[in-house]
């Protein structure tokens, strides 16, 4: 790693390195038909210098998949991917949480292993909810927003622009709240149900395949979502997109006084 670790004593979330190895290294019973398969699964190492191997699988003489933690790392076959998380500044994620969520929480732990159901979905799922409870050490940089310049009051093209997208947004929103409940995020908390749906500001910017659209969308009961839409140039294969629901790590429900700024993802 080449970052240097955090003083704190606390262990923290630095980064987790995604590797396989043969599935029928991890369960030898499944036979020579699957020698072709991978078993998938990450290290994870503490802002302390430790590291702990965290997997999910169908282990020999188990009926149910399991989900294993171990101090150290194994014997590597092939890198798959590594992300860094912070861990400075009060912006990690502990240990302890992550693996209690792991164990308790993800719904992996003796359940039954299934092709829906299995390391690679395990590995998505923990990256997802790492994801959502600290940030990406290139993200750091950006915690000074960038506000829009052009703010104004909802006109009727922009209104139509985001009335396009409503079916999009409210599918976009579900999906959220729903993740937000499994990962216990309490991103959307304040929000459960979409009541509303009207634009009261918005604010544009030019770029080369058309206008970037963001809009402050009141859906009920004091709540708004900030809501990216694309309006692509005449002869694109879409006219209208939509984009992403902005949110951070702390809320991706807004107040009327909450500011547009501009956002990526």
């Amino acid at each position: 790693m080449s970052r240097p670790t955090t003083p704190s004593t606390t262990p923290y979330v630095q980064a987790i390195v995604m590797r396989e190895r043969a599935l029928t290294e991890v369960n030898p019973t499944l036979g020579s038909q699957h020698s072709d398969l991978h078993h998938r699964y990450f290290i994870v190492h503490l802002s302390t210098g430790h590291s702990k191997t965290t997997e999910y699988g169908l282990f020999e003489d188990e009926e149910v998949g399991k989900v294993v933690v171990k101090d150290g790392a194994k014997t590597i076959h092939a890198m798959v991917e590594a992300v860094e998380f912070e861990v400075d500044d009060g912006k990690g994620y502990e240990w302890d949480k992550f693996h209690h969520w792991i164990v308790h929480k993800s719904g992996y732990h003796n359940t039954p292993w299934s092709p829906d159901h299995h390391s690679v979905t395990f590995i998505e799922d923990c990256l997802d909810h790492l994801k959502k409870h600290t940030i990406r050490p290139n993200t750091a940089a950006g915690d000074a927003e960038e506000k829009l310049d052009n703010i104004q009051d909802a006109t009727s093209e922009a209104e139509a622009i985001f009335d396009a997208v409503k079916a999009e947004v409210v599918h976009k929103f579900h999906d959220l709240h729903k993740d937000d409940l499994v990962h216990h995020t309490h991103i959307f908390d304040k929000a459960a149900h979409i009541t509303a749906y009207k634009l009261k500001q918005f604010g544009s910017r030019e770029l080369a395949y058309g206008t970037v659209y963001i809009g402050k969308l009141d859906i009920g009961q004091g709540n708004f979502l900030h809501v990216r839409v694309h309006k692509y140039h005449p002869g694109s294969p879409k006219e209208v997109e939509f984009h992403s629901i902005r949110f951070t790590r702390d809320s991706g429900i807004w107040s009327d006084k909450a500011e547009l700024v501009w956002f990526e993802v």
